[in-house]
């Protein structure tokens, strides 16, 4: 997990005699140079398959969230498309960071609280996705770059978070069936020119 202190920024997860997915790169960009280490360290040219990013929930406005796909998000995927060796070779993915169980408006933090519960009146508020979409859709990515929805089906799961911390650690056995469902549709978006999987 990313929220690990002792991730190092990178790990490869490695199952050589499958078929299907013989080996998982994570890669973080806490420590890493934006716009860089994805085409020089993650593909190669006996590879292919999905990216799947995400941003979690650093954004804390709405113009933040925006400001950092402009800044942060469209160099790195244009610096991929532009200097990696066959980019179609790869699906670039979005993933939808998971719902926040704050007893707050809407269910974020804002500051002091610990206490992972629906939020109040029920009502959670999802601007980060929702900005995710918007930035997409008038950049003309929504075709290129499907979503894999996360949020609402992990809403109801307010118990699930570990030792208190209503943002991380929402947890369940079912929640990578939500992942791995969403890739494949997100193959069959890229692949087969389906209706982009939208938030």
């Amino acid at each position: 997990d990313m929220n690990n202190k002792g991730f190092k920024g990178r790990c490869d997860l490695a199952l050589p005699e499958s078929p299907y997915c013989p080996k998982i790169r994570v890669r973080s960009d806490w420590n890493q140079k934006y716009g860089r280490y994805e085409s020089d360290q993650l593909s190669q040219i006996n590879e292919a398959g999905p990216i799947i990013y995400s941003w979690g929930v650093h954004g804390n406005t709405r113009e933040e969230v925006t400001e950092w796909m402009v800044k942060k998000f469209q160099p790195l995927y244009d610096d991929f498309q532009n200097t990696i060796y066959q980019p179609s070779r790869y699906a670039f993915m979005w993933r939808e960071h998971e719902p926040q169980h704050f007893n707050s408006v809407g269910g974020v933090y804002n500051g002091g609280l610990t206490a992972c519960r629906s939020p109040e009146g029920g009502v959670f508020d999802n601007y980060r996705n929702e900005m995710i979409v918007e930035y997409l859709r008038d950049n003309g990515l929504m075709d290129k770059i499907p979503i894999l929805k996360m949020y609402d089906a992990l809403k109801p799961l307010h118990t699930f978070h570990f030792d208190r911390d209503c943002t991380h650690y929402c947890y369940s056995p079912w929640r990578y069936d939500l992942t791995w469902h969403g890739i494949s549709l997100g193959l069959l978006t890229v692949l087969g020119g389906d209706t982009p999987v939208t938030a």
